[in-house]
């Protein structure tokens, strides 16, 4: 297994090296659309480059056009897609489990409609990851990576900056006023403070391997928070869908998938006023803060 870099330009460049293969290697996959998944791992590899852009940002001068700003406007152009697919494997399962096998043939009209939407959505998603925009960012990050162009210190070691790498990200999250909102009243606020756990929880993970103590029990919990926040925010998505009637379904059909909504929609907000008061714990945030700030 290869060393850690020690200083800070390599350790970037790694991390920003590792994210591009795997963007560049799920475009084929992507764009046949055979499955799934090749979209949700690009989606998340873009994620994650963004992430490492912009936490390592004050140590590296990028070129012009090939901002963290930039590679999240490339994300966002894959997001109607995705989010179909989860409102699809929504119906197909949690829905279907509640109705029953019987009754879960209500919904075939909602699966069809769907799908309908989903493939007009799947074409400007392609044109997207063909136009010349999106293949310049990623040619203009590969030809950086070359020859990259750092600040004078990015040639410092890692361990000296960890502190810097993380703390200013920590505070803002904590601090952030929807924490004590209702998820169900208030999906916006909730829906922005998801991006701000999913962004902590990668930049956590890109220092993990230079920090002394295991992060595991701590960015799990970033994850649960997370996937609450993201199904919840699916099936805002699925609701306002149905009543904008973007979905062709009678007025039988659509009371019962609102209901079932509303009941999913109920069980996640009690879990989420569980989890998030137990991550704002003062333990749990001065036990992650001694382990990510004390080097190996």
């Amino acid at each position: 297994m290869d060393a850690t870099p020690d200083r800070i330009d390599a350790y970037a460049c790694e991390r920003i090296t590792s994210q591009l293969k795997r963007i560049v290697g799920l475009q084929a996959d992507v764009l046949e659309d055979r499955d799934p998944e090749p979209l949700h791992q690009l989606r998340v590899s873009l994620r994650r480059l963004r992430c490492v852009l912009l936490q390592f940002e004050p140590f590296l001068v990028l070129p012009s056009g090939a901002t963290p700003r930039r590679v999240g406007r490339m994300c966002a152009k894959l997001g109607l897609v995705r989010d179909l697919d989860v409102l699809q494997e929504l119906v197909g399962s949690s829905f279907a489990e509640m109705l029953g096998p019987q009754a879960s043939e209500e919904l075939t009209p909602l699966r069809k409609a769907l799908s309908r939407e989903r493939r007009r959505a799947a074409e400007e998603m392609k044109q997207s990851l063909r136009s010349t925009a999106y293949l310049k960012v990623i040619a203009r990050l590969q030809h950086w990576l070359r020859e990259p162009n750092t600040t004078p210190a990015a040639s410092m070691p890692m361990q000296a900056w960890i502190d810097e790498l993380i703390m200013p990200w920590l505070p803002p999250l904590w601090l952030h006023p929807s924490w004590t909102l209702d998820p169900l009243e208030h999906p916006q606020e909730l829906h922005s403070l998801r991006g701000r756990i999913r962004r902590c929880r990668y930049m956590i993970e890109n220092l993990e391997p230079i920090c002394s103590a295991p992060l595991s029990a701590h960015l799990q919990r970033f994850k649960t928070l997370q996937d609450i926040l993201g199904e919840l925010h699916d099936l805002n998505v699925f609701v306002s869908l149905v009543e904008d009637e973007r979905i062709n379904l009678s007025a039988r059909q659509t009371k019962t998938v609102l209901q079932l909504s509303k009941q999913r929609q109920e069980m996640l907000a009690a879990q989420w006023r569980l989890q998030s008061r137990r991550m704002l714990r003062s333990s749990q945030r001065k036990v992650l803060i001694r382990r990510l700030t004390t080097p190996r």
